[in-house]
């Protein structure tokens, strides 16, 4: 996809299709900046390249304008293993759709920079101790690369170690993967999800040609071009004609082991055969393979990583008959290389795990936290910064942390930065009517700016009441009646940041409601999954109907001509009774709740429910 603004102020918008009737169709441009279409067709018979282009007033409005048809397209494609096994699989149930929920939300660990090259039992479980101690409830361990079997010919680097075997390493895993899973979730009954790392062709340098996977599966030894990390070679892998019965066995392994997702990487590899034979009978085949038994084991639970190429996107990833995996859309964190401070944005979820202890730890956390996506840490043991974490998540009543995810997909503001200006970055999320913008300065010197919010579509607009917004920071409110003028002063350090909320207002005759989720949280908004309001005229009442994902502190913004609310409110938490509390809270126009504290229990709302009603009624003033 290529998007620019041209002269006249309307922006254009360039899709190539890929990965449909086995083509890739790229955008290039030559010397004299002209757009040049380029389109190789790796199959045997002939096909026909597809570009659409869109314009519009603005960006957002021409990529929607070109991707309906494209999905169109997409959808109108489907034959193969992939359509047949997708029909043979059925639907999935109410259950496996709550678990895929959970699996998106839930705050996780990942072993990669934290725990270093070399993994062990112990060192995993010396991890979570560690965060358990601090009283860190993780809902998904991620047991990234360096668990495999694999073999390293003498004199090559890490990156051409190839896989061999299904079962862990011996050296350091001698009771086998599911020895280690049972000690996990004997020892963290909490954790729910358990994913591993693999490559797409097994490992970075694919499979071992004369490993124990060899001795089993149809293998295919194909010309490989030079590309990320490795340089050009042969490159041996099971072949198409096998591939199914591959994933399946592997994945069966997986799932009588414990294990309940993976992470998929190196997939760009795919596309890294010299000869057109080899992509045609790789590419498409790798793709059905891997999702079908991901669908069949995992329900879906799948991280998808280096998968930004062509013909993974299109094939693949459009698809709106299969459960979205995570999808890596960012550059990997490198926890030493200072130009990573830009947060990534792209069209999809996931943008990989940080550290909480690091220079630039609340950079990355602020960015995570307005990206839609999941939240996975990568702390050395010991090393956390729990304020952080407490920001960045929220409680279930059963204990777990989860993430709050905003149900629209972060995306930048300004659309033509470039990732190494160093200028001020804006990525705006939307959660229902609420919006949640992040402002990042990208210099190493401090900066003031004056912040424009005139980001207010017609379509989100209040009551006629005008719109609250709150900076996370400072708890500095702006009233403001028409959101499309309100500008604020923001002061930044060097590699600072903010987080500003747009809320709604509701008016019920003189008196002003604003739901303003979990304070003391950065995407707290995000908590709150439904509202509802009605009024009580027999008592002269509003009342809040509140539908969260997780406790804290719940804040409603209430102000009648301008006046505060003073004295108890009634509150009902989680079906208990109702109860008159005493708003927390030092701000007089915001009547702050500990809902944590109010929760009647698992009595009442059964161990591991995530859902919180909440009923708050306020005096009409």
């Amino acid at each position: 996809m290529l998007s620019f603004l041209r002269r006249d102020g309307l922006h254009v918008v360039i899709i190539a299709i890929s990965g449909i009737d086995n083509l890739l169709t790229t955008l290039v441009s030559n010397e004299n900046g002209q757009i040049l279409i380029s389109s190789r067709n790796d199959g045997p018979e002939p096909a026909h390249a597809r570009v659409l282009v869109a314009v519009d007033k603005t960006c957002e409005e021409a990529i929607a304008a070109a991707m309906r048809p494209v999905r169109e397209f997409v959808r109108g494609h489907r034959s193969g293993p992939f359509a047949t096994g997708l029909r043979n699989a059925g639907s999935a149930s109410v259950g496996e759709t709550t678990r895929l929920q959970a699996w998106y939300d839930g705050f996780a660990y990942c072993t990669w920079n934290g725990l270093g090259q070399y993994l062990s039992p112990s060192k995993i479980l010396d991890a979570l101790t560690s965060l358990d101690k601090k009283g860190v409830k993780l809902t998904t361990l991620i047991i990234d690369d360096n668990w495999q079997s694999v073999q390293l010919e003498p004199g090559k680097s890490d990156f051409y170690r190839q896989w061999s075997d299904f079962e862990a390493n011996k050296e350091h895993f001698p009771g086998g993967l599911k020895s280690l899973i049972t000690a996990i979730r004997s020892v963290f009954p909490y954790i729910q999800f358990i994913a591993v790392w693999h490559g797409i062709f097994g490992h970075w340098g694919g499979m071992a040609p004369s490993g124990k996977i060899a001795k089993v599966y149809a293998m295919r030894t194909f010309k490989r071009r030079e590309g990320i990390f490795l340089g050009g070679g042969d490159m041996t892998t099971v072949d198409r004609s096998d591939t199914e019965r591959l994933f399946d066995d592997f994945y069966r392994f997986l799932s009588d082991a414990g294990v309940d997702a993976v992470k998929v990487d190196t997939q760009s590899f795919l596309d890294y055969a010299d000869h057109a034979d080899d992509r045609l009978a790789l590419i498409t085949a790798y793709q059905d393979a891997w999702r079908l038994a991901s669908l069949k084991y995992f329900g879906g639970r799948a991280i998808a990583c280096m998968a930004q190429i062509p013909q993974t996107m299109y094939y693949s990833f459009l698809r709106e008959d299969l459960p979205k995996p995570m999808m890596r859309t960012s550059d990997d964190f490198f926890p030493d290389d200072p130009r990573q401070v830009p947060p990534s944005d792209g069209a999809q979820i996931d943008w990989d795990m940080f550290q909480t202890r690091h220079q630039y730890s609340r950079f990355h956390a602020t960015a995570r936290c307005v990206s839609g996506g999941p939240i996975y840490i990568t702390d050395t043991p010991g090393e956390h910064d729990l304020d952080l974490i407490e920001q960045m998540t929220a409680k279930a009543p059963d204990g777990r942390l989860l993430v709050l995810r905003t149900e629209k997909l972060g995306r930048t503001v300004g659309m033509y930065t470039g990732h190494s200006e160093t200028q001020f970055l804006q990525v705006r999320a939307e959660h229902y009517r609420v919006v949640i913008t992040a402002v990042f300065n990208l210099d190493n010197v401090p900066r003031t700016k004056l912040v424009s919010l005139s980001y207010c579509e017609p379509s989100l607009a209040g009551d006629k009441a005008g719109y609250l917004f709150r900076v996370h920071s400072s708890g500095k409110l702006l009233r403001h009646a028409d959101g499309s003028l309100a500008i604020m002063e923001l002061h930044f350090g060097p590699h600072d940041c903010h987080i500003i909320t747009r809320y709604p207002v509701r008016r019920f005759q003189q008196t002003d409601v604003a739901v303003l989720g979990l304070l003391g949280k950065m995407a707290g908004a995000a908590a709150v999954m439904a509202t509802t309001y009605k009024v009580l005229p027999e008592t002269s009442e509003i009342q809040a109907d509140l539908e969260l994902k997780a406790l804290g502190n719940l804040g409603l913004y209430v102000s009648a001509n301008n006046r505060p609310l003073f004295g108890p409110v009634k509150v009902i938490v989680g079906g208990g009774p109702m109860a008159k509390v005493e708003p927390l809270g030092l701000d007089p126009f915001i009547l702050e709740f500990d809902l944590e504290g109010l929760w009647p229990g698992e009595s009442r709302c059964g161990k591991g429910n995530s859902q919180v009603l909440v009923t708050v009624i306020v005096p009409l003033l």
